[in-house]
Protein backbone atom coordinates (compact mmCIF):
# COMPACT_ATOMS: atom_id res chain seq x y z
CA UNK A 1 0.00 0.00 0.00
CA UNK A 2 2.83 2.39 0.85
CA UNK A 3 4.62 1.83 -2.45
CA UNK A 4 1.37 2.46 -4.30
CA UNK A 5 0.99 5.77 -2.43
CA UNK A 6 4.53 6.89 -3.26
CA UNK A 7 4.22 5.72 -6.86
CA UNK A 8 0.88 7.48 -7.27
CA UNK A 9 2.31 10.73 -5.99
CA UNK A 10 5.37 10.50 -8.22
CA UNK A 11 3.89 9.13 -11.43
CA UNK A 12 0.30 10.31 -11.81
CA UNK A 13 -1.23 13.61 -12.83
CA UNK A 14 -3.13 13.68 -9.52
CA UNK A 15 0.10 13.21 -7.60
CA UNK A 16 1.91 15.91 -9.54
CA UNK A 17 -1.03 18.26 -8.96
CA UNK A 18 -0.90 17.73 -5.20
CA UNK A 19 1.03 20.95 -4.43
CA UNK A 20 -1.60 23.04 -6.23
CA UNK A 21 -4.47 21.08 -4.66
CA UNK A 22 -2.89 21.54 -1.24
CA UNK A 23 -2.77 25.29 -1.74
CA UNK A 24 -6.46 25.35 -2.68
CA UNK A 25 -7.41 23.18 0.28
CA UNK A 26 -5.59 25.49 2.70
CA UNK A 27 -7.69 28.40 1.52
CA UNK A 28 -11.06 26.68 1.34
CA UNK A 29 -12.30 24.89 4.48
CA UNK A 30 -15.28 23.37 2.64
CA UNK A 31 -13.07 21.92 -0.07
CA UNK A 32 -10.65 20.66 2.59
CA UNK A 33 -13.41 18.80 4.42
CA UNK A 34 -14.76 17.29 1.20
CA UNK A 35 -11.25 16.19 0.15
CA UNK A 36 -10.66 14.58 3.52
CA UNK A 37 -14.08 12.88 3.51
CA UNK A 38 -13.75 11.46 0.00
CA UNK A 39 -10.04 10.63 -0.19
CA UNK A 40 -8.05 10.91 3.01
CA UNK A 41 -10.36 9.23 5.53
CA UNK A 42 -11.09 6.14 3.39
CA UNK A 43 -7.36 5.58 2.77
CA UNK A 44 -6.53 6.02 6.43
CA UNK A 45 -9.35 3.67 7.44
CA UNK A 46 -7.91 0.93 5.21
CA UNK A 47 -4.38 1.53 6.46
CA UNK A 48 -5.58 1.48 10.08
CA UNK A 49 -7.09 -1.98 9.54
CA UNK A 50 -3.77 -3.25 8.17
CA UNK A 51 -1.82 -1.75 11.06
CA UNK A 52 -4.22 -3.19 13.64
CA UNK A 53 -3.92 -6.62 12.00
CA UNK A 54 -0.13 -6.35 12.19
CA UNK A 55 -0.40 -5.44 15.88
CA UNK A 56 -2.73 -8.39 16.52
CA UNK A 57 -0.30 -10.73 14.74
CA UNK A 58 2.63 -9.47 16.81
CA UNK A 59 4.35 -7.90 13.81
CA UNK A 60 4.14 -4.46 15.42
CA UNK A 61 4.34 -3.51 19.08
CA UNK A 62 1.03 -3.41 20.92
CA UNK A 63 1.58 0.22 21.95
CA UNK A 64 1.95 1.51 18.37
CA UNK A 65 -0.40 4.41 17.62
CA UNK A 66 -1.85 3.59 14.17
CA UNK A 67 -2.55 7.24 13.35
CA UNK A 68 0.94 8.38 14.26
CA UNK A 69 2.50 5.50 12.32
CA UNK A 70 0.49 6.49 9.23
CA UNK A 71 1.58 10.11 9.59
CA UNK A 72 5.26 9.21 9.97
CA UNK A 73 5.33 6.73 7.09
CA UNK A 74 3.27 8.74 4.60
CA UNK A 75 4.61 12.17 5.61
CA UNK A 76 7.74 12.06 3.43
CA UNK A 77 5.66 11.27 0.35
CA UNK A 78 3.83 14.57 0.89
CA UNK A 79 6.70 16.68 2.21
CA UNK A 80 8.92 16.11 -0.80
CA UNK A 81 6.49 17.28 -3.51
CA UNK A 82 4.75 19.99 -1.50
CA UNK A 83 7.64 21.55 0.42
CA UNK A 84 10.72 20.59 -1.60
CA UNK A 85 9.10 20.53 -5.03
CA UNK A 86 10.61 17.15 -5.92
CA UNK A 87 8.84 13.82 -6.42
CA UNK A 88 8.89 11.16 -3.75
CA UNK A 89 10.14 8.15 -5.73
CA UNK A 90 8.31 4.89 -5.18
CA UNK A 91 11.64 3.27 -4.29
CA UNK A 92 11.87 5.50 -1.21
CA UNK A 93 8.73 3.90 0.24
CA UNK A 94 10.69 0.82 1.27
CA UNK A 95 13.47 2.93 2.74
CA UNK A 96 11.02 5.02 4.78
CA UNK A 97 9.22 1.91 6.01
CA UNK A 98 12.52 0.26 6.98
CA UNK A 99 13.67 3.37 8.82
CA UNK A 100 10.42 3.67 10.75
CA UNK A 101 10.13 -0.01 11.63
CA UNK A 102 13.82 -0.73 12.30
CA UNK A 103 14.95 2.70 13.47
CA UNK A 104 18.00 4.72 12.64
CA UNK A 105 20.17 3.48 15.46
CA UNK A 106 23.26 1.35 15.10
CA UNK A 107 22.30 -2.28 15.52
Amino acid sequence: MLEVTYKGLAETVAGRALPAVSAEIMGDPGLAEEYRRRFVHPLRDRARVLIEEAIDQGLLRSDVDPDLLMDVVVGPSLYRPIVLGVPAPAASASAVFDLVINGAGDQ
